[in-house]
């Protein structure tokens, strides 16, 4: 009987539940189904994007493991093609010719024989108001045997690929802004575009857009002095003052460049201007009175092998704004770079990496500099000797320097301004007689 009444009062009681609660609907059970099925959806859209993202991760990784190890290799290959070897001695190149005057030189540059010794036998060689000397064989142009310095006034010096194997030294070569006003923008003293070149002993100057470019591989450029750009209003983007300009040309074309004991006087910068595929080297060289010291360009880089570039022992005085900009990079840079850059002193501070300048300068550029060189270096003299060394050595003939040449000099020696010259009308330098 108790059993009976319990069995009673629980159904009763489930009676009175049933009666006051709300019972799901088929409807409510659809919408619980379709709202969890939704939920394992993006739970599986969210899981094939973690995978994505770690996909495209590992990728770029790879990427770059891949475009370090090249870079790796490239500067394994230019450090083993680097040994020293035994100097070979200088032998003559082809038939010997003296020269005068232009016609003289255009023509022994125009005849069929080469290779050729082209002795320029001091003077002025005018090709004023402008043209183009274009060479396209095998020559040594040498300036070193005259009573006279030997001077090309109003010509570009332009070195085809021909001219493979090439000699300049001791030569002063001053483009100026001469007609036609036209091709003012590309009115460089010098533009190279052959392997194997060795410029020596040369001085560059009134330039109008670079004073000089070198878009050739295995290229030195040995106690060369560079001058005087000129800041002209001629050119199409305005004053255009700038020094060495070092371009990436077809293939291996641009790289390998040396630059040597040289000296940079008053350009404002491109002293020089390393661009994107380019290696080379730069040392005991001393850069006065300037907006940027060495730079260093992956503008339109993107395609293109890194910088590789080795710079030891620069001395850079008059420069305003170097700290800032030992690595000049464009806003769309996309290109890479390993550059060593030791021993330098800036406006009489010594560095011995002008990385360390400053927080912000190792956190913008830091990660393009390379720890040991990548690129093969030539000697290296005391660099508290490099400022005097150069300055008594470098340029065409620096046993007679003309009046131009010694106002840059003597400037650079007393930390006295370097004229800035619009044009090169009143300023052509005249040649020094030998002393007596």
């Amino acid at each position: 009987m108790k059993k009976l009444l319990s069995i009673q009062a629980l159904a009763l009681s489930c009676v009175l539940t049933a009666q006051t609660a709300t019972v799901p609907t088929q409807t409510a059970f659809e919408n619980l189904e379709s709202g969890l099925n939704g939920l394992a959806k993006k739970g599986q859209q969210l899981a094939g994007n973690q995978l994505y993202l770690q996909s495209q991760v590992d990728s770029l990784s790879a990427q770059n493991s891949a475009l370090w190890a090249k870079v790796d290799s490239l500067i394994t290959a230019l450090k083993d093609s680097s040994q020293p070897t035994p100097p070979v001695p200088p032998q003559p190149i082809g038939k010997v010719v003296k020269v005068y005057n232009a016609q003289e030189l255009k023509a022994a540059v125009k005849s069929e024989v080469a290779p050729l010794h082209i002795k320029l036998m001091g003077g002025i060689f005018d090709f004023r108001p402008y043209e183009a000397l274009q060479v396209n064989k095998q020559v040594i142009l040498d300036g070193s045997e005259g009573k006279q310095a030997s001077y090309l006034f109003g010509a570009q010096l332009i070195l085809r690929e021909g001219a493979k194997g090439s000699t300049i030294k001791h030569l002063n070569i001053y483009v100026g802004d001469g007609r036609p006003e036209n091709q003012i923008s590309e009115r460089d003293a010098f533009k190279n575009k052959a392997d194997d070149v060795t410029f020596e002993n040369c001085t560059f100057g009134f330039g109008v857009d670079e004073t000089g470019q070198n878009l050739g591989a295995n290229v030195e450029f040995i106690k060369c002095l560079l001058h005087y750009p000129l800041s002209s209003p001629l050119h199409n983007k305005g004053p255009h003052p700038k020094g060495l300009l070092l371009a990436h040309y077809k293939g291996e074309q641009g790289s390998k460049v040396t630059i040597d004991q040289c000296a940079f006087l008053g350009c404002v910068d491109r002293n020089p201007m390393f661009n994107a595929g380019v290696t080379g080297s730069v040392t005991n060289t001393f850069i006065y009175q300037c907006k940027f010291g060495i730079g260093f360009s992956t503008h339109r880089g993107k395609d293109l092998p890194p910088i590789l570039a080795s710079t030891s022992n620069i001395v850079i005085d008059k420069c305003w704004k170097t700290w800032f900009r030992p690595v000049h990079l464009n806003a769309n840079a996309q290109g890479d770079a390993k550059i060593y850059a030791q021993n330098w002193i800036v406006n009489g501070e010594w560095r011995q990496t002008p990385w360390d300048d400053g927080a912000w300068l190792r956190k913008i550029y830091g990660h393009y500099e390379a720890k040991e060189p990548p690129m093969p270096m030539p000697a290296l003299i005391p660099i508290n000797q490099v400022k005097e060394k150069v300055l008594s050595e470098v340029g065409a003939r620096p046993e007679l320097r003309d009046s131009l040449v010694l106002s840059s000099i003597n400037a650079a020696k007393n930390g006295t301004k370097i004229p800035t010259l619009t044009t090169a009308q009143g300023h052509w330098p005249v040649p020094v007689n030998p002393s007596k």
